[in-house]
C-alpha cells in the first residue's frame, strides 16, 4: 500500500442547474457535500506547464526560502513505467548527467480503486489537496519485459542550471508490438526535505510517450507530493502484509502524543505546503 498527500485542482465537471458562476462560500460547502455522493467532480493533480515544477525547485534550493537546509540532502532520479495488460512494470535509476543506467524491472497489479481517498477543496489557495491511499499486488515481470532495462536508453540534455531535466528517452529497441502495451510513461523526480518536519516533498515531471495524452494535447506534466518516508514499512509491515490500515496505522503521524495533535500537525505541514505553492506561484505570475 502507498499513502501520498497530492496537491492539484478540484475540477467541477457538473453543476445543479440554476448554479451562477460566483456563488457564497456557504453555497460552495452546500455543493462540496453533493459531489461525494452524486459524482461531477474529480481531483486533478496532473498539473498542466511543466516549467512549473522547475520553478518550484528553484525556489526551494535558496537558502532564504527556508525549505531545505542542505540542498545536497536532495535525491534525484528517474523512471521509466509501461502500462500493459492491467500491469505497471517499471524500471529507475538515481541521476546521473554523465550515465543513466536503468535497472531492477519490477511489476505490480494496481487496485482499480483507492483504498481511501480524501479530498480538500481550497477555494482561498492556488491549489487544492488530496490525501490517497492506494494499493497492489507484486507480480512476477512478464518474460516480454525482463529486459526492459537493457532495451530502454535515457539520456539527459547538459544544462547545468536546471535541477529537475526530463530525459530523452530512445525505446527503439523495445522489440515488443505496439498492441501489447498501452502507454509509456518517463518521469524525473526530486525528493527533497520539508523542514524541520519528517515529511518529504516529492516533485516530479512526466512525458507520455505513448497514450492517450500524446495525441492532441500537451504530453508533459509536473506533480508535487508530501510523504514520511517511514509510512511505507508503517503500512506494509506493521499489520504482517495484511493490506489493513486501521486503527493500529494510528502512529503513523509522528508528531505530538495524541491522535489529534498528530493530525493538527500533519494538517499544519499540508497547509506549509500549500503557502509555498502560492508563494511560488505569485513570484511566477509578477515576473
Amino acid at each position: 500500500m502507498g499513502l501520498r498527500v497530492s496537491f492539484g485542482h478540484v475540477i467541477i465537471a457538473k453543476r445543479p442547474r440554476g448554479t451562477e458562476d460566483e456563488i457564497t462560500f456557504d453555497h460552495f460547502t452546500t455543493l462540496m457535500n453533493m459531489y461525494p455522493s452524486r459524482g461531477g467532480a474529480s481531483m486533478v493533480t496532473r498539473l498542466g506547464d511543466a516549467h512549473e515544477a522547475e520553478k518550484l525547485l528553484q525556489y526551494i534550493s535558496c537558502p532564504e526560502a527556508g525549505i531545505c537546509k542542505n540542498i545536497k540532502d536532495m535525491r534525484r532520479g528517474c523512471e521509466v513505467v509501461v502500462v500493459a495488460n492491467g500491469l505497471q512494470i517499471k524500471t529507475e535509476a538515481d541521476y546521473n548527467p554523465q550515465l543513466m543506467q536503468l535497472a531492477m524491472v519490477r511489476a505490480t497489479r494496481p487496485e482499480t480503486r483507492a483504498r481511501w481517498s480524501w479530498t480538500t477543496a481550497a477555494p482561498d489557495m492556488e491549489h487544492d489537496w488530496n490525501i490517497r491511499m492506494d494499493a497492489w499486488d507484486k507480480v512476477d515481470v512478464p518474460t516480454e519485459f525482463r529486459d526492459l532495462a537493457k532495451r530502454i536508453s535515457v539520456v539527459f540534455k547538459p544544462d547545468e542550471g536546471t535541477i529537475l531535466p526530463l530525459p530523452n528517452v530512445d525505446t527503439s529497441k523495445l522489440a515488443i508490438p505496439d498492441e501489447q502495451f498501452t502507454e509509456i510513461q518517463a518521469r524525473s523526480w526530486a525528493i527533497i526535505p520539508f523542514k524541520e518536519s519528517p515529511y518529504v516533498l516529492k516533485i516530479n515531471i512526466t512525458k507520455t510517450l505513448k497514450g492517450s495524452r500524446t495525441i492532441g494535447e500537451q504530453n508533459s506534466t509536473w506533480g508535487v507530493e508530501l510523504y514520511a518516508p517511514h509510512w511505507e514499512e508503517s503500512l506494509n509491515y506493521s499489520s504482517g502484509g495484511r493490506k489493513d490500515w486501521g486503527e493500529g496505522l494510528e502512529n503513523i503521524w509522528e508528531e505530538g502524543d495524541d491522535l489529534q495533535s498528530r493530525l493538527r500537525c500533519f494538517l499544519r505541514t499540508i497547509m506549509e505546503v500549500q503557502a509555498l505553492l502560492n508563494r511560488v506561484h505569485a513570484g511566477t505570475a509578477s515576473s
